[in-house]
């Protein structure tokens, strides 16, 4: 990455954040997916990870695209790594 582009840190830091928000909400996933379906719960975090990530295109500013990708990442592919886990 350019030393001019702006970032808020280095991507290391940025990936641990991304995975203390997944770890934390593991259980969530788990609980959910005991009480409705493991298949439909998953479904559901595909679909939630293909809206957000489809609206982070349409996105006016970078409130909007940041908002967008959190919840992509947090709901869509946090849920999803909790739930394969024990499909694999």
């Amino acid at each position: 990455m350019p030393r001019h582009w702006p970032t808020s840190g280095p991507p290391d830091r940025s990936c641990s954040r991304f995975s203390s928000w997944a770890g934390e909400l593991s259980f969530i996933w788990g609980l959910l997916a005991d009480r409705f379906g493991r298949t439909k719960v998953l479904a559901g975090t595909i679909f939630t990870f293909a809206i957000f990530t489809g609206l982070s295109a349409t996105s006016h500013n970078v409130w909007e695209l940041g908002i967008y990708r959190f919840i992509a990442g947090v709901v869509g592919i946090g849920g999803e790594w909790a739930l394969v886990g024990t499909y694999v």
